[in-house]
């Protein structure tokens, strides 16, 4: 058996959009993440789309603007 660990504050059902808007919320300054978020969650649904998976950006956009605010 090997040890681990397993942090329980983490477990947390949501989108996907949740970690992009964990990280860029948390370790962007935010004048840097204001001119780049659009961009960079367009790339996110991108490599989505890459891989057989639909997100309209509006809809990508609404989660991100929420979750940003709570992360």
């Amino acid at each position: 058996m090997r040890p681990g660990f397993f942090d329980w504050a983490m477990v947390w059902r949501a989108s996907g959009v949740r970690d992009v808007a964990y990280v860029l919320g948390n370790s962007i300054p935010t004048e840097v993440r204001r001119e780049g978020e659009h961009e960079w969650l367009w790339r996110y649904i991108d490599c989505l789309a890459a891989n057989g998976v639909t997100l309209a950006f509006d809809d990508a956009w609404e989660q991100y603007r929420v979750l940003v605010a709570y992360s």
